[in-house]
């Protein structure tokens, strides 16, 4: 026996349960650790999602029209939007979407007004391209 080991003895612990203590300690900093980073990312997360949705409310426009268009597509799932521009009216912008067969076909302008969604299409006699351009080409 050393003389640690003695001084030990007569306090009633030993150098093994000191060990074990600090241990158990650096465990508990880890988790003190962990739990802080946890705390940082959440509060980041819930900064940066306050700073996209406040616009004036422009952003959940947005998002009823990425909603409302991706409920008329063969696969919602895989719709990716573009050019998007609204005012508390209207959400113009393009999306692309697979088609029945699985392939992308290209970007499609759409308008969106109150709950309704028109999608631009290749025979309508230019009355899409009419409405664009009155109503969308002056949002940002």
């Amino acid at each position: 026996m050393d003389i640690e080991q003695i001084r030990n003895a007569d306090r009633g612990t030993s150098v093994d349960t000191k060990q074990a203590a600090l241990g158990f300690g650096k465990g508990l900093m880890k988790l003190g650790l962990l739990l802080a980073g946890l705390a940082a990312i959440v509060a980041l997360t819930v900064v940066l999602f306050s700073l996209i949705v406040a616009d004036d409310g422009l952003s959940q426009r947005r998002v009823e029209a990425r909603m409302a268009v991706q409920a008329q597509l063969k696969d919602p799932d895989s719709a990716q939007f573009r050019n998007l521009a609204a005012s508390e009216d209207v959400v113009c912008g393009e999306v692309n979407a697979k088609n029945a067969f699985g392939g992308y076909v290209g970007h499609t302008r759409f308008i969106y007004v109150g709950t309704s969604v028109m999608m631009e299409q290749p025979d309508d006699g230019g009355f899409f391209a009419k409405m664009w351009g009155s109503t969308c080409s002056k949002l940002k």
